[in-house]
């Protein structure tokens, strides 16, 4: 089989939540040898609520079906230790990128900061993830996804039908914000050095890259043009011919129908033909979906599907979790797949010559410390002496 396109790519991941461990789990899928590094203590997250800990989302990170993990090596290391930082900085001369989600700063303190390192590794790539970048007022300050999303103006689009803002599960700012910018980061910066030699350090901010998700949507309010609350009356729900249905069996179906040709079309499927007069200035929108309401909540989820099947609609099922491996398009993608006895998502995006793939499971957390110092020079009696002095932790 072709090499991976990072094959021989080598990465040092400091990071420990979410954006981090996305990114390097992609930079992993892509080939690249991923060495990630966690605190001895490593485990339940100081400071959350026992619910949160419970929740399967949040409960799942560093177990044996944390897929973030996938394609990585993990090592236990202290850098508050003379010993921890010692070998953080070996391995950061090694490596070709290091991915740290910290506060600004927070690496100086260690000695393990870009400028430091880069002079001994003028090659080398720093990745720094913060919330709000590496400067600015709120540089400091702590916060999560919600934080970000409000701040960026995405939760101005995203409201109930009482108008309050939802919140939604932590992808716009986490994942897309984060991890994939990041991961964009890394790769432009890769290019960058394969024509200068010289590696640089990349600054990404949530904040930064939920704006930058949302640039087409700021075309007009950055440019004073309409009322920006409009737009939830198109593609946010507004638009009767957008926007989900109840079925009578409690499911819902998705209508994407937003050019006139599928509308028409689904209109007669329904035999609602009628109400395509009623459409283009919107004053007939409140009707049109109650109508369109009341024929779907006559029928249960199947019947439409049936019905809708090979037409030309825009409409798909609203899909629980756990239907989505079963659902036919992600089979026949085979993106939900199994490695190592677990379930995943599959590596994205394809390529025809140098595929990416899964090729180590989730590790337990500290396992390959001792393979990685012997790897970087340390006999057996120079490991036991830095595992005794707390350095380092056994898995």
């Amino acid at each position: 089989m072709s090499q991976s396109p990072l094959h021989g790519i080598k990465i040092l991941d400091l990071s420990q939540h979410a954006p981090g461990p996305f990114a390097t789990m992609i930079l992993g899928d892509l080939g690249a040898e991923v060495i990630h590094v966690s605190h001895p203590s490593a485990g339940g997250g100081p400071g959350y609520f026992a619910q949160v800990l419970d929740d399967p989302f949040m409960g799942i990170r560093f177990s044996s079906n944390d897929t973030l993990m996938r394609n990585k090596r993990s090592i236990f290391l202290d850098l508050k230790t003379e010993n921890g930082r010692e070998i953080c900085r070996k391995l950061a001369l090694e490596a070709d990128a290091i991915v740290v989600e910290m506060r600004p700063g927070k690496l100086a303190k260690f000695g393990l900061d870009h400028a430091t390192l880069s002079v001994d590794n003028p090659g080398l790539i720093t990745c720094c993830i913060s919330g709000y970048g590496g400067s600015g007022p709120h540089a400091q300050t702590p916060g999560h996804d919600l934080n970000y999303i409000a701040l960026s103006g995405a939760l101005e689009v995203m409201r109930d039908s009482r108008g309050e803002p939802l919140q939604p599960q932590n992808v716009l700012a986490d994942y897309a914000g984060g991890g994939y910018l990041a991961v964009i980061g890394i790769l432009a910066a890769l290019a960058a050095r394969a024509k200068s030699g010289q590696g640089q350090e990349i600054d990404v901010g949530m904040l930064d890259g939920a704006l930058l998700t949302l640039a087409d949507l700021f075309s007009a309010p950055l440019n004073g043009i309409g009322d920006v609350s409009k737009w939830r009356t198109t593609l946010g729900g507004g638009m009767p011919n957008y926007r989900c249905y109840l079925c009578a069996d409690g499911r819902y179906i998705a209508v994407g129908a937003l050019e006139k040709r599928f509308f028409e079309t689904l209109l007669s499927e329904l035999n609602l033909l009628h109400l395509m007069d009623k459409m283009e200035d919107g004053t007939s929108n409140l009707m049109v979906t109650e109508e369109l309401a009341a024929k779907f909540a006559e029928q249960p989820q199947s019947y439409w599907l049936k019905l809708l099947e090979g037409k030309e609609v825009c409409v798909t099922p609203v899909l629980d979790m756990a239907e989505v491996g079963n659902e036919p398009q992600v089979l026949a993608r085979e993106m939900v797949i199994e490695r190592f006895g677990v379930r995943q998502i599959a590596p994205a995006p394809r390529f025809s010559k140098t595929p990416s793939s899964v090729r180590t499971p989730p590790p337990k957390l500290g396992s390959h410390t001792t393979q990685v110092l012997r790897e970087l020079g340390y006999d057996d009696e120079s490991i036991d002496r830095i595992f005794e002095s707390g350095a380092v932790g056994a898995s």
